[in-house]
């Protein structure tokens, strides 16, 4: 569908744009079906291939693109955003902190205090997990796979789970200048394979204790 309407010309002459968001996510017969697309487009016509990771992008994909890095907002920044939205000074620093040069992140929390609230449950979780034992550990991430009775391989967890993994890599990434970048190197790793093996259905339980 998206291959014939950038075929025909804008009504008014203009550009064509499309965003896929979340690229590394299409599978091989998508990707494939938007090679020639990419290598060809028609006219004025511009795509905009968004990931948190090129490197889970096909190569044939990646090769057609030109790569464009966003680069993280200064704490100062977000937090004048913020209090020009109404946050506290306190909260408007706190946040600018956590979101990790993330404005976007940041003013969505401020809509939605739950899922702020959720954010810094995360990254307690993470930071506590270090020096447990095993069983521990176990127990501190029980919660990640789904409610009682909807223990099986439900979507909702899925997508969880891949949330909570995503933001620990973030994690891992503002801690690798540190002292202990070795370590949080071999983890971010662990995590990456991780959740490449989510989307080959290995289960959720499985890549969490490997982790």
């Amino acid at each position: 569908e998206l291959r014939e309407a950038l075929s025909r010309r804008s009504f008014l002459g203009g550009y064509s744009i499309t965003v896929i968001d979340e690229a590394d996510k299409m599978n091989v017969a998508a990707a494939n079906a938007l090679l020639k697309t990419l290598e060809e487009p028609k006219g004025k016509t511009i795509l905009f291939l968004t990931t948190n990771d090129e490197e889970r992008l096909p190569p044939t994909i990646l090769s057609r693109c030109q790569k464009i890095y966003f680069q993280p907002v200064s704490v100062g920044q977000i937090a004048e955003s913020l209090l020009s939205r109404g946050a506290t000074a306190e909260r408007a620093e706190e946040m600018a902190r956590l979101c990790l040069g993330r404005v976007g992140q940041a003013i969505a929390w401020l809509e939605s205090a739950d899922e702020y609230a959720e954010y810094k449950k995360e990254i307690l979780r993470f930071m506590q997990l270090s020096g447990k034992a095993f069983h521990e550990k176990l127990a501190a991430v029980e919660d990640l796979y789904g409610e009682k009775g909807e223990k099986s391989d439900h979507v909702a967890a899925r997508e969880r789970l891949r949330g909570v993994l995503n933001l620990w890599l973030v994690l891992l990434r503002d801690g690798l200048q540190s002292a202990s970048a070795p370590r949080l190197l071999e983890i971010e790793q662990a995590v990456r394979q991780a959740l490449d093996l989510m989307a080959r259905n290995v289960h959720p339980r499985v890549l969490v204790e490997m982790i």
